[in-house]
């Protein structure tokens, strides 16, 4: 016979059971067996902090988890789990998940495919799943995710193409896709509210997509170190709010629209390096230009140096090197103030080294010139060896140079 108080003790228990588990079974069943999946399969005992997962407390209070309440009951919104060592796979079951807004799991060693069953996360706002081991290709689960603002795919191993759908959503701002093995054309583009796109160091082809140029909110666009072809159209002036243009190296050509620093007045870097423009470099540089880097390096460039350099008054770098530029090197960037680095090397310049150049003190002093391998000639002012870091090799010099004077090839 059980003695009464052994039985109120148990009858306690199990009551207080009860009552966690009611706690626990606050979000839907499918939806807490989801998070039970994403534990298992992601390794979760070594997670960085896993506080209350697998609990009896709500999972509304699990480390990472969120909740919003809709007509009495709550459901998972929010899954932030960045940098927390998730290791393993994610499973179909995370596609059920209706109203999560934010998933977030950047910065792990989540490895495998992206699961198909994300297409159902309708009302998502954020996916950031950058810096993980996911491979693949990239199915194509973004068409009903009309509320998407944020994709943030970058630096896995996804391979093949991108799906068109993602380029197409009416609310997206940011998609980043860099540092993956993506291939084939970029998906033409109605998504016009888009600020920032990265698809830098991938593996794809074919022109920058005409519709690009209509992206009027663009701020940023990084589409280098990939094989891209084509030409640069004018209608690039369209994109007045562009800060950061990348497009080198890739396989483009033609000529660089010649008033692209004039009506580009905020855009504040411009490499074109590494692929095969030609024609002179483009000279309608706006007085009220932003830029601080401008690097046109390893191209086919012809022509002059610009006078009008000297309208960029907030330029750090310039970077022309290995081109077949010509003439002499003009005075006034010796009044580029900001300067720090000038790499005008590999090129047909002649004529003298302007002294005002070598007395920059932001070059001179943290910075470096390099002028090497041109034809230029006469005595080398003594000043420009006093600076931190000069490259003056193989040029037409008149030797001996002043005694101070080293990589000048006298």
């Amino acid at each position: 016979m059980i003695r009464p108080r052994l039985m109120l003790a148990s009858l306690a228990v199990l009551l207080c059971f009860s009552v966690a588990m009611s706690e626990a079974q606050s979000i839907p069943s499918y939806e807490l067996s989801s998070l039970v999946d994403l534990y298992k399969s992601a390794g979760g005992q070594g997670w960085y902090n896993q506080q209350n997962w697998l609990s009896s407390s709500s999972p509304c209070t699990w480390f990472g988890v969120s909740c919003v309440q809709i007509g009495g009951n709550y459901f998972v919104n929010q899954l932030l789990l960045t940098n927390n060592n998730l290791k393993g796979t994610l499973q179909e079951s995370i596609g059920k998940f209706g109203h999560m807004a934010q998933l977030i799991l950047d910065t792990n060693g989540l490895y495998g495919s992206l699961p198909a069953n994300v297409k159902n996360l309708t009302s998502l706002q954020t996916l950031s799943i950058a810096s993980n081991q996911l491979s693949g290709s990239l199915p194509n689960v973004f068409e009903k995710m009309t509320q998407l603002v944020v994709a943030t795919l970058n630096n896995n191993h996804f391979s093949g193409l991108i799906p068109s759908t993602l380029f197409n959503l009416p609310n997206i701002i940011s998609i980043g896709l860099d540092n993956n093995q993506l291939s084939g054309y970029i998906p033409q583009t109605t998504s016009y509210k888009l600020t920032s796109v990265d698809l830098s160091n991938n593996k794809l082809t074919g022109p920058i997509p005409y519709t690009f140029y209509s992206l009027t909110n663009l701020q940023t666009l990084l589409l280098d170190s990939n094989n891209l072809s084509g030409t640069i159209s004018t209608s690039i002036y369209n994109l007045k709010d562009l800060q950061v243009l990348k497009l080198g190296p890739n396989s483009l050509y033609g000529t660089i629209p010649r008033d692209i620093f004039g009506y580009l007045e905020n855009l504040q870097v411009a490499n074109f390096n590494s692929n095969s423009f030609s024609g002179n470099i483009p000279s309608n540089f706006s007085v009220n230009s932003q830029l601080t880097d401008l690097e046109i390096a390893s191209n086919s460039l012809t022509g002059q140096v610009p006078t009008t350099l000297i309208n960029l008054k907030h330029i750090q770098q310039i970077n022309f090197q290995f081109n077949t530029l010509t003439g002499t090197l003009p005075s006034n960037i010796g009044y580029l103030y900001t300067l720090q680095f000038l790499n005008i090397g590999s090129n047909q310049l002649t004529g003298t080294l302007p002294t005002q150049i070598c007395q920059i003190s932001t070059m001179a002093n943290t910075g470096k010139l390099t002028l090497s391998s041109n034809e230029l000639s006469g005595q080398i002012p003594s000043v420009c060896c006093t600076m931190a870091s000069y490259d003056l090799m193989n040029n037409d010099f008149t030797c001996p140079a002043p005694s101070m004077c080293v990589n000048v090839g006298c």
